[in-house]
């Protein structure tokens, strides 16, 4: 405030600065320097724990890690104990279709020309559809239980007679060369 004003014209009271009412005192950098320390102990603290707390965290991942593979392997152990059984009559089909499979391969280039007739294309369509539905029986039959699996198979055998008669009908169907 200017100097002489420090009354009011109008009614003469004195007049206060606004704000403080009195002058402005700058802070205290002791304040400062006290709220400095705090922060940097806090972060220094913070970097000192946080490295122990990643260990701890590190070791129990790793030990449900461990933990998680060693019951993999034992489930792996439990499937291929119970898979043995299994397998052998799994081979016996999966070589049966093979078989199968060769020999229409067999007749097919000794029947069919480079363009097969609309008896030999109905026959062919059959025949690879008869092996695709057997291959999916046997991709079933490892997952089935006693009696669905013995189901199974026996419709496999079936399947497989049916396909070698279509390969039959194949080889006596009027050839096309």
């Amino acid at each position: 405030m200017p100097a002489g004003r420090e009354r009011c014209f109008a009614c003469g009271r004195r007049v206060r600065d606004r704000g403080y009412g009195r002058e402005r005192k700058s802070a205290n950098p002791l304040v400062f320097i006290v709220a400095g320390a705090v922060v940097l102990v806090s972060v220094v603290t913070l970097f000192i724990l946080r490295p122990k707390q990643s260990a701890a965290e590190a070791e129990q991942k790793q030990q449900a890690e461990l933990t998680r593979v060693q019951d993999s392997v034992r489930r792996a152990n439990v499937a291929t104990r119970t898979g043995t059984r299994r397998s052998g009559e799994v081979e016996r089909l999966n070589k049966d279709i093979e078989k199968t499979a060769f020999r229409f391969e067999q007749v097919r280039e000794q029947v069919v020309g480079a363009k097969p007739t609309p008896e030999q294309e109905k026959l062919i369509a059959q025949i690879n559809a008869g092996l695709l539905r057997m291959r999916m029986q046997v991709a079933a039959v490892e997952l089935a239980d006693e009696v669905r699996r013995k189901a199974l198979a026996d419709s496999v055998r079936e399947g497989a007679r049916t396909v070698r008669s279509f390969i039959s009908d194949l080889t006596r169907a009027p050839k096309n060369r």
